[in-house]
């Protein structure tokens, strides 16, 4: 990304972030030299946009500018079957992603849980590529069933959501369009889900997802809602969204070629992911945005 267009991409969210971190005198006051001197919003836009400006350039000098995770489409995967599948322990349960799959009309799972070790249960963001592929909320124990997104799937960024509300409730969403629900049973054992995969289907290796990701978070007991998903769809933070029910967080627009550890701490093991420059502009949420670029920035000059 040029500097022009980076001092651009922050300009916005570094405006609302400024007005609401500029105080007006108080009522009445008359005083002015008694008010402590604050700076304007387009002061404290200046400021960030300039401390932006910089820290960015010493990215792309140093560790590299923003990635995301490259799939191949028949190895690469994230997986982690020691401490998060626990994690996964009952419904509500929650999906997000930033995805830009390499065919419009393929088969495969984005990411989600399962049991690798024998038995069909699992939750998992799938395409389908049978007819119009669309995303699904894909939820499978003696059976499957599944929840269709309302948009068909593109070559494009797109953001992409799918939500386990319970046994006869789960909801996808996808590009920012409308959701489409699904209300079959299917009583899938939360105790037996011994995996979390990216790339890959849950209960073997198989479905492998070919294209572009990153912004990946899950959610358990609280987890984004029809309004939580518009401001994920206009670029926030997926951190910043139902965070009490975050289990965790993992950006992966950094280098790919080795383990990611999230924002809670949980390690997505890396096989045969590959890093792009690609990568989606999360411009949503104002203050939100402009403070996750600033924290993402300031810890990598940090480092």
């Amino acid at each position: 990304m040029a500097h022009h267009g980076f001092r651009r991409h922050v300009g916005e969210a570094a405006l609302s972030h400024g007005r609401r971190h500029c105080r007006q005198p108080a009522a009445g006051a008359t005083d002015q030299s008694a008010q402590p001197q604050r700076r304007g919003p387009r002061a404290l836009v200046a400021g960030h946009v300039h401390e932006l400006h910089v820290l960015f350039h010493r990215d792309l000098r140093g560790a590299g500018a923003l990635m995301s995770a490259s799939f191949n489409g028949s190895s690469s995967r994230f997986y982690n079957n020691t401490d998060l599948p626990a994690l996964v322990s009952g419904y509500p349960f929650a999906i997000f992603a930033w995805i830009k799959p390499t065919s419009a009309s393929a088969s495969y799972m984005v990411a989600g849980a399962g049991d690798f070790s024998g038995a069909q249960d699992e939750f998992m963001m799938y395409a389908d590529g049978a007819g119009t592929t669309k995303l699904r909320a894909f939820a499978r124990a003696s059976g499957s069933t599944a929840a269709d997104s309302a948009s068909a799937m593109v070559t494009t960024w797109q953001p992409a959501l799918v939500v386990f509300t319970s046994t006869t409730s789960r909801t996808a969403y996808y590009a920012g369009g409308a959701s489409g629900s699904d209300t079959t049973s299917q009583s899938v054992s939360f105790a037996n889900l011994d995996r979390v995969v990216v790339g890959v289907r849950g209960i073997s290796n198989t479905l492998y997802y070919s294209g572009l990701m990153a912004h990946l978070a899950m959610w358990q007991g609280t987890v984004p809602g029809a309004s939580d998903w518009t401001s994920l769809a206009a670029g926030a933070t997926p951190s910043s969204i139902a965070s009490a029910g975050l289990i965790d967080y993992w950006a992966l627009t950094s280098t790919q070629g080795s383990n990611q550890t999230g924002s809670n701490g949980y390690v997505l093991t890396a096989d045969s992911i590959s890093n792009s420059t690609d990568n989606p502009t999360l411009g949503g949420g104002g203050g939100t945005a402009i403070a996750a670029l600033m924290k993402h920035y300031r810890q990598r000059r940090a480092a």
